[in-house]
């Protein structure tokens, strides 16, 4: 089977929304109550410390904020937008996983998506310790990602191709 990235929203960003570095960058990821083991919540437990200038914006589930780590719990789409537009990357832990709207949306905004599962163009990562180093690596990309056109059209001609089938 072959995968065929999809995002079925409207989620293209204007110029002025596009990434915007940072010395000190927010990545964010979503979750889902009761699957936080899934989606990586223990693993931003562990590496929390090991990187003080990141800050982890967690949605979609409630918790205990404290140091770099916000939970933001379940927001609108359109205010997850809007928070979201300001930050340099998503993270996607889940070990088994598709291409998710978070991912997408987070490329397309410019950022630096980070995924476990390995997909074109995105970086991925393979334990804690290189998960480490590229958060590290963040506060260093001063460039919106140069894959975030590649990804516009692969996303766009995914949908074409889907509505094709229809």
């Amino acid at each position: 089977a072959d995968l065929l990235p999809m995002i079925f929203t409207n989620f293209y960003p204007k110029t002025s929304e596009l990434f915007k570095p940072s010395d000190t960058p927010d990545v964010f990821l979503t979750a889902h109550p009761g699957r936080e083991k899934e989606y990586g919540i223990e693993i931003i437990e562990i590496i929390a410390d090991k990187v003080p200038d990141i800050t982890f914006n967690i949605y979609g589930i409630d918790g205990l904020s404290h140091h770099n780590i916000f939970y933001h719990g379940e927001l609108d789409e359109w205010l997850f937008n809007e928070h979201i537009k300001n930050y340099q990357a998503s993270l996607r832990l889940n070990m088994f996983d598709g291409f998710s709207e978070t991912t997408a949306k987070s490329i397309l905004l410019g950022q630096y998506p980070i995924t476990f599962v390995n997909f074109p163009h995105i970086i991925s990562y393979k334990d804690m310790e290189s998960l480490v180093i590229l958060l590290n690596a963040l506060k260093h990309m001063k460039e919106p990602n140069p894959k975030r056109q590649w990804w516009r059209d692969k996303l766009e001609n995914n949908l074409q191709t889907l509505i094709t089938f229809d």
